[in-house]
């Protein structure tokens, strides 16, 4: 994940990453942003979330409404009745 002093240091490819991860998160829907987060892992996980964050922070309400997650099973019943 990007340090707080990253801004200031484009050109290491760690900040490259975030920068980019956070640019497409505000180009994506919520729906698609939480599906990159869901198939992702390790660094690039923990910037997409960080993005997530980031946008929400700076008043994005469609990613805030969608901040808490719900199962599947929770939304639609549990398959263990079947």
């Amino acid at each position: 994940m990007c340090d707080k002093n990253c801004r200031f240091y484009f050109e290491t490819e760690e900040c490259k990453a975030y920068q980019d991860i956070e640019e497409l998160i505000g180009q994506s829907t919520p729906e698609q942003a939480w599906a990159l987060y869901f198939v992702s892992a390790g660094a690039v996980r923990e910037n997409i979330a960080a993005a997530v964050m980031a946008h929400i922070a700076r008043g994005n309400k469609e990613l805030k409404e969608t901040l808490i997650w719900t199962p599947p099973e929770a939304q639609w019943g549990s398959h263990a009745d079947v």
